[in-house]
């Protein structure tokens, strides 16, 4: 990237609006080693948690959503945190600076779908299938026996 900053691996928390944007939640969550604060993740997050729990999302209290059964990744392609004082997204135009961004916030996603999809893919390919299924025999016919592999009936 030639426009932008990547920061990754990020320890990060969703506010759901600008009343968490004050200096002193700022402080307690940066004391907290988070580094992200941001809002707009809100209604996906709810939708994420009302998924996993099969219940309404909870209101006024903190979620952790790392035992996830699925990837769950945020990426943010711009942000309203500036680096001095007097600079931020409403300084100046995002149309030719913001595309590093976003094509590299594409670029991440797809990399991490073919690779999980890749590593879907290894671990069939080397955890085959130990024992061989035979159907039910006709009426009175034992099962033949296979030399020595294990075989399961499906009844």
């Amino acid at each position: 990237m030639i426009y932008g900053s990547v920061l990754d691996n990020q320890k990060a928390v969703s506010a759901k609006g600008t009343y968490l944007q004050n200096r002193q939640y700022l402080d307690f969550y940066y004391q907290s080693n988070y580094t992200v604060v941001e809002m707009e993740g809100g209604p996906y997050l709810n939708a994420i948690y009302e998924d996993q729990y099969l219940t309404r999302y909870p209101m006024n209290d903190n979620i952790n959503l790392l035992s996830l059964p699925y990837d769950l990744g945020i990426l943010h392609y711009a942000s309203d945190t500036p680096y001095t004082r007097g600079k931020n997204l409403g300084a100046g135009s995002l149309s030719y600076f913001g595309m590093d961004s976003t094509y590299a916030s594409t670029v991440a996603i797809a990399r991490r779908i073919f690779a999980n999809e890749i590593a879907a893919i290894q671990r069939r390919l080397t955890h085959p299938l130990d024992e061989t299924i035979t159907p039910l025999p006709d009426e009175g016919i034992p099962a033949t026996n296979n030399h020595g592999k294990k075989t399961k009936v499906i009844q």
